[in-house]
């Protein structure tokens, strides 16, 4: 049997947790102390003893905090939910948008790439950057170059042209200086006056 001693004292422990959650806000810290004085009263061997332990901590607010703490938490849990959710559909317009503007832009350089060079007074573009898909040299000696963007230009130089090294190369055609255009070939660094022809 336990001494009277022990018994006081953990009677006073029981009782002054009791009092201390009934002066404090309700928190999650809260209800760990409300569950913490329940768990000490478990502690009490003696019947009596053990069930006005048990009183004190549900009497002196103890309950009561804890219950208030976990509404507040399942209510801090619904927040974060529909936060989470805000921030997901928050992150999946952006998404939307991105992949919207990026369109308009893929259409917009498609449009440049097919109007690039038919019209002399059109200037929205300076130049395109494509690759070869197809070289047919032409009755006179020339070549035309087609691109993957559909245009077809022709070579108005009379440089040699070196099917193997260009076929499936990227390339750049820009405006000339002096009116007319230049087809420049990325990785060889080789320029070809050209002209449109589809």
């Amino acid at each position: 049997m336990r001494s009277t001693a022990y018994i006081y004292k953990s009677v006073l422990a029981a009782c002054g947790a009791g009092v201390l959650m009934a002066s404090m806000p309700a928190t999650a810290d809260d209800a760990t102390a409300a569950l913490a004085a329940f768990r000490a009263c478990t502690n009490i061997s003696d019947d009596t003893s053990r069930l006005a332990c048990f009183d004190k901590a549900a009497g002196a607010g103890g309950l009561a905090a804890a219950e208030r703490a976990l509404a507040d938490a399942r209510a801090a849990q619904v927040e974060a939910a529909a936060a989470k959710a805000e921030a997901e559909r928050k992150r999946r317009e952006a998404e939307a948008e991105a992949a919207t503007l990026a369109a308009k832009a893929a259409e917009k350089k498609a449009a440049d790439a097919m109007s690039f060079g038919a019209d002399r007074d059109r200037a929205d573009a300076d130049e395109i950057t494509a690759t070869v898909t197809r070289i047919v040299a032409t009755p006179v000696g020339r070549v035309l170059f087609y691109l993957d963007n559909g245009t077809i230009w022709e070579q108005t130089d009379t440089k040699a042209v070196r099917e193997n090294r260009i076929l499936n190369t990227s390339v750049i055609v820009k405006r000339a200086a002096l009116g007319g255009f230049v087809l420049t070939i990325s990785d060889l660094g080789i320029v070809h006056r050209v002209k449109r022809r589809r």
